[in-house]
């Protein structure tokens, strides 16, 4: 009986964050596979929808211009909500998003500027390719 209650103990949703409170060093910021699938795809959606635009539009219009600034704001707000710095369970992220979040506020800091400049909302829609190698779904447009 007490090795069936061991096992059941194990197989609990609460075992692992108890387990990762001793095998993890302080400060280190554990996502479950979950948060950052979920995280990434929304991220990816975001530059896929982003590169379509941007690839779509010429000469840009003010209603791109605005909705190049909803999807960096969106990009901006979903990265914020990640832990910087490098003692992230995912190793690529923890290691870029800082700068991730620079580039991201710098491209929309262009794309607001007069004139605007798209060149480096350009680089965050095509980002996800440095990771994950070209043709990935944020990288393509529609």
């Amino acid at each position: 009986l007490a090795f069936v209650q061991t096992i059941a103990g194990t197989c609990s949703p609460h075992t692992n964050e108890h387990i990762r409170r001793y095998t993890y060093p302080p400060g280190f910021d554990y996502l479950d596979r979950e948060h950052v699938e979920t995280t990434m795809w929304i991220i990816a959606r975001h530059t896929r929808d982003l590169n379509a635009l941007l690839h779509a539009q010429s000469p840009v219009t003010p209603a791109t211009l605005e909705q190049v600034d909803v999807h960096l704001a969106a990009l901006d707000a979903l990265i914020g909500d990640l832990p910087a710095g490098g003692a992230l369970s995912h190793p690529l992220l923890g290691q870029n998003i800082v700068k991730f979040r620079e580039d991201i506020r710098a491209a929309r800091m262009n794309a607001a500027a007069e004139p605007p400049n798209l060149y480096l909302a350009g680089s965050i829609a095509g980002a996800c390719g440095y990771c994950h190698g070209p043709g990935y779904p944020g990288t393509r447009a529609r």
